[in-house]
Formats: C-alpha cells, structure tokens, sequence
C-alpha cells in the first residue's frame, strides 16, 4: 500500500487483517482484531515496519508544487518503470480518472447590434443535471470504453442505446459518485478485460482518493499483476496525465456537442438515454489517441 503511494493507517491496518482472518475461516469480532493484536502484529515485525506520524500536503494555492514532493513522485515512478520493465511499452501504461459532466451547453459568443447591453439568448440544459464518468487511457494514445455512473437506486433498459460506444457500462448509485464499490466494478469489470490481451505487468495510475484503493481492489489488482500507483494529494492539476491535457479539450468539446444536439432537435435537456450518444462523439474530436499520448 506504500508503494501505491497510500501508507495505512492503524485502523486500516486491523480492517485489512479482518478481511484475511475472514478468508481464513478465523472468528473474528465485526469491529477486526483489537489494539493489543495490532501492537504484538507491529513488535513481531519490527524489524521492517514502524509507526510515523503522516506529513500533510496542503493545498498548494499557487501555480508551483513542492519541489521535493515532485522529485519523490517522479523518482518513485522511474523506479517503478524500471522494476517492471515498462519503459518503452507505452501501451501497459493507464491512466484513471472520473469527472462530471453537465447537461448545461454554457454561454456562446453571439453578434448583436451596437446599443445592445444584455444579448439574451435561450440555452438548452437546466445546470442542474451531472452525470460522472470514468475514463482509462494508455500512454500509448487508447481510450477505453467510458464507465457512466448514475444517480439513483437503479438502472433502466431504456438509458442503454444500442449505438452508444461499444464496451460502453453503466452503474448507479444514489450519490452518483465513485465509492469502493463502484471502482471496484469498474476495475473487475472493465479495466481487466479490455486489458486482457495485454502482457503483464501493467501500470494502474489514479488519484489518491480513498475510493480508489479497497481491500478487493488491492487483491485484484496483485492477482492480475496490475501495479498501482496514487498521486500525491492536491496534485492531479500538476500530474493527473487526463486532467493537465486530455480533459481540457474534452470539456471545451463537450458543451460544443450539447449546443449541437440542442440545435438540431429543438429540446431543452439531455435524458439518460442520449447522454451516451452525445458522449460517443468525443471519442472523435477530443479523445483522438494523438491527444491522449500528448497528456
């Protein structure tokens, strides 16, 4: 877990040795192990593991990042590549990451007479309305299907196009946003069988949110030989390869798109059912492998 850039904490640590005594057939206590099984599990192991006090990294509100943080992500990263041989194979190279898309097209520029002080203009979409998405891109310029997250308590036939994006999946859940769980459906799901015609090891890059990184999704991913790998926290504007370049252009195409669809069929939101469709689209203007090898 260190190694994914997510050191434990105490309490993670009893949950995770809960998690095996239970695989293990042991009767186990619902809260795991107590504070005196922890403490002998330390002093037994004490000659490779310790407990330290963790360094916060506070956000940084200034364009620069700690150059010391930088240099301990960049020199665990080559070390990482060097270990698994994975220097010149661009292609077992990932990055993930979920982001919210709105069903609101934004402003446009628009040509008005001089003495005009408020161009009104009707735009399509309520703002009210976000649907998340996980997206997987390799280093080697591929995009994998998109993973769409609903808000609610289920999921209907009729949000399914037949000519969405092939491989695309769908899940719900009533904050519609990632949690263990559904990362953990995504990763088993989807990231190991599109990957699944690729030699081990792979490389798994995500952010350091507590989402990401369960006990199944660690035994998985070890199961698989899928090395994982956290940003440091408040740096993914700085290193999260889909956010410094590959988002960018996917949220200065996608109001574009809604602005189009809102044009051509004169309706003023986008349902489940065509959110998918409109999403297709971006894998042609702004999720071109050109522009995923560049991030």
């Amino acid at each position: 877990m260190q190694e994914y850039n997510h050191p434990m904490s105490n309490s993670d640590v009893i949950k995770l040795a809960r998690f095996y005594m239970l695989e293990l057939g042991k009767t186990v206590k619902e809260n795991g192990p107590g504070k005196d099984w922890f403490y002998g599990f330390m002093e037994w192991w004490s000659l490779e593991i310790k407990i330290m006090r963790s360094v916060k990294l506070e956000r940084v509100r200034s364009n620069s990042l700690p150059v010391c943080v930088l240099k301990s992500w960049f020199d665990k990263l080559s070390l990482i590549l060097d270990t698994l041989k994975l220097f010149n194979k661009p292609d077992h190279i990932f990055s993930c990451d979920e982001s919210g898309f709105s069903d609101d097209s934004g402003t446009k520029s628009v040509v008005v007479k001089c003495e005009t002080k408020f161009p009104n203009a009707v735009h399509g979409g309520s703002g009210k309305s976000q649907t998340t998405v996980l997206l997987c891109t390799s280093a080697a310029g591929r995009c994998l299907p998109p993973y769409i997250l609903c808000k609610g308590k289920g999921l209907y036939n009729t949000w399914f196009p037949k000519e969405n994006y092939p491989g695309t999946m769908y899940k719900a859940n009533e904050s519609g946003w990632l949690d263990e769980s559904t990362f953990f459906d995504w990763f088993k799901k989807q990231f190991i069988k599109e990957t699944k015609g690729i030699p081990r090891p792979l490389l798994l890059i995500l952010n350091n949110h507590f989402s990401h990184i369960s006990y199944c999704t660690m035994k998985l991913a070890l199961d698989n030989q899928i090395h994982i790998l956290a940003l440091p926290p408040h740096t993914t504007s700085a290193l999260q390869p889909l956010d410094v370049y590959t988002s960018k252009i996917v949220k200065t195409q996608w109001p574009k798109l809604l602005q189009d669809y809102y044009l051509k069929t004169k309706v003023d939101n986008v349902d489940r059912s065509v959110f998918p469709l409109i999403f297709k689209k971006l894998y042609s203007t702004a999720l071109r492998p050109a522009y995923i090898a560049t991030g």
